[in-house]
């Protein structure tokens, strides 16, 4: 699958969460469409600009501390969707 594939796959996920309400809110359902959002905008960047954003995402990747960092705001974001999915009470 290349770079562009991935962001009309993007693009459409984004679409379908934001159809109905596309405001971003403070409650657990304003996180979930600020996820959305943040994951259409990605998506638009790898269709339009496949090579850029494979190259920045490589650029990242070859610091150890960015992945780290990287990987914890993934464990953080995670744990924040499964208490939005009502899965942690």
């Amino acid at each position: 699958m290349c770079s562009s594939d991935l962001g009309v796959i993007l693009v459409v996920i984004g679409f379908l969460v934001l159809k109905d309400n596309p405001n971003i809110g403070t409650d657990t359902a304003g996180l979930i469409r600020l996820l959305a959002w943040l994951g259409a905008i990605k998506g638009l960047a790898y269709t339009w600009y496949p090579a850029k954003m494979r190259n920045f995402a490589n650029s990242w990747l070859e610091v150890p501390a960015i992945r780290m960092a990287g990987g914890f705001v993934a464990l953080v974001i995670g744990v924040l969707c499964l208490k939005a999915g009502g899965t942690l009470a």
